[in-house]
């Protein structure tokens, strides 16, 4: 039975936010990738990126993701380049019920004005609008549930976290 939450999503899709209430409402633990990454260089994010570069990010990145294998109780917050770890999704697909916060493009334009700061890994050549549509596929392979964050508008973060645990007692009998 999956006992932990992986919330995936373009940045500025709202993981942190709900993720952090989700997990004080089931009283799991709730880590941030990202935080964490951070927390152990002591710098920003993209400070961290430029830094070290893409390549050795995406090391790091991953790195912290296979820490999470073994968590329980757990919401987890990645940053929004895990999908392109598909054996690290497998396993996590095992042990996390995934939910996908889909924002439309307008929206994360408005949320990530100065994006360049927030550590995006943006390929050479592609816009940020390019990322999204490149990285949408890849979210909507793992998810068990959909939270279409256009639809919810008003009180998003209270409406997307009574769905996702509509659907954790329904499928976790809790």
């Amino acid at each position: 039975m999956k006992k932990n939450i992986l919330l995936i999503g373009f940045p500025g899709s709202g993981k942190t936010t709900i993720g952090k209430r989700l997990a004080e409402k089931l009283n799991f633990t709730f880590i941030d990738t990202d935080r964490t990454i951070e927390n152990q260089y002591s710098m920003k994010l993209g400070d961290i990126l430029n830094m070290i570069g893409s390549v050795q990010f995406k090391e790091l990145e991953k790195k912290t993701l296979l820490t999470l294998l073994n968590k329980i109780n757990t919401v987890i917050s990645p940053g929004g380049s895990i999908i392109y770890y598909p054996d690290i999704m497998k396993k996590l697909k095992e042990k996390c019920c995934i939910v996908y916060l889909d924002v439309p493009f307008h929206i994360l334009k408005d949320r990530l004005q100065d994006y360049t700061k927030r550590g995006i890994v943006i390929p050479k050549g592609l816009t940020l609008y390019e990322l999204y549509l490149q990285r949408k596929p890849y979210y909507e392979l793992y998810i068990d549930i959909l939270i279409d964050i256009n639809r919810y508008l008003e009180g998003t973060v209270d409406k997307s976290i009574d769905l996702i645990i509509s659907y954790i007692i329904s499928e976790w009998s809790i």
